[in-house]
């Protein structure tokens, strides 16, 4: 099982209703400190803007600090990367109101690239919305000594990805792994994703690689060689899964598909003889 560690919907996230709560309150002091300052020149209509902008960030922050108590679950106030993220956030915002130009537009444009790369890293990954199938297998022909067939995977747009496999197996397992998002990193992306990366005998031991792009994800979790390795970034946890092993009979399908864990919101890997394709469609 691989346990759900990021909540699923960006409304019920810590992250998005205290860094809005904490960058509100920032720009709100940084508009109270401008308004002091105008104040004491005797720039009394630019001083009285400035207080109107800093009660209604004041307004937002006191806004997204009720939403902070009231939508995300209890304990997903306890994260700990919480409290570093809203001090972040305060500081941004206190140097975009202080410095709207030389702070604002560069902080703003620094977090646009920050999501861009994270979207880009993650390409060729799939969003991983719930229960479904991944992979199906039709074997052609299966032996003691081997089988050869077809495998069709789930790629994106549902459009089918088939590639021949021979192996000297008489077993199939599939392999694949996956990335679940926390925090910002989830709010901007999702929080699961998943690739099919080889096929692997009884043993559990990869039998064929399906080699994949390196991008951001390989870079900052890189797993360890060998079956079900795990690794850790700041955001991110990845980890490779493989399912049982099916014996394999000609013509006889099998499909590989994301189920529910014992584990509340987890999801598991399974394989299952005999099953239909996709939809109900024919291999094509």
């Amino acid at each position: 099982a691989f346990p759900r560690g990021a909540v699923s919907s960006p409304a019920a996230s810590p992250f998005l209703w205290g860094g809005l709560a904490a960058l509100f309150l920032g720009l709100a002091l940084g508009e109270a400190l401008r308004w002091i300052v105008l104040a004491r020149r005797g720039a009394e209509r630019r001083a009285a803007r400035r207080s109107a902008w800093a009660a209604t960030f004041l307004a937002l922050s006191l806004a997204a600090a009720a939403l902070l108590l009231v939508l995300p679950a209890k304990a997903d106030l306890l994260e700990p990367l919480l409290p570093w993220w809203a001090g972040a956030l305060s500081l941004a915002g206190l140097a975009a109101g202080l410095a709207p130009r030389a702070a604002g537009v560069p902080l703003a444009g620094l977090g646009l690239a920050a999501a861009l790369l994270l979207l880009d890293g993650l390409a060729g990954w799939l969003p991983l919305r719930g229960p479904g199938p991944v992979a199906r297998f039709l074997p052609f022909a299966a032996t003691d000594a081997g089988f050869s067939g077809q495998l069709e995977i789930q790629e994106r747009d549902t459009v089918p990805t088939l590639q021949k496999l021979e192996l000297p197996l008489v077993a199939l397992a599939l392999v694949v792994e996956r990335v679940e998002l926390a925090g910002p990193a989830a709010l901007v992306a999702g929080p699961r994703f998943y690739r099919v990366v080889g096929a692997a005998g009884p043993d559990g031991a990869m039998a064929a690689d399906f080699p994949a792009r390196k991008n951001l994800v390989d870079r900052l979790a890189p797993l360890p060689e060998g079956p079900g390795g795990e690794a850790r970034g700041l955001f991110l946890r990845r980890r490779r899964e493989t399912s049982a092993a099916v014996s394999l009979a000609a013509l006889e399908p099998v499909v590989f598909s994301f189920a529910p864990a014992k584990v509340p919101g987890g999801l598991v890997l399974e394989a299952r003889a005999g099953e239909r394709p996709f939809g109900g469609r024919a291999s094509q």
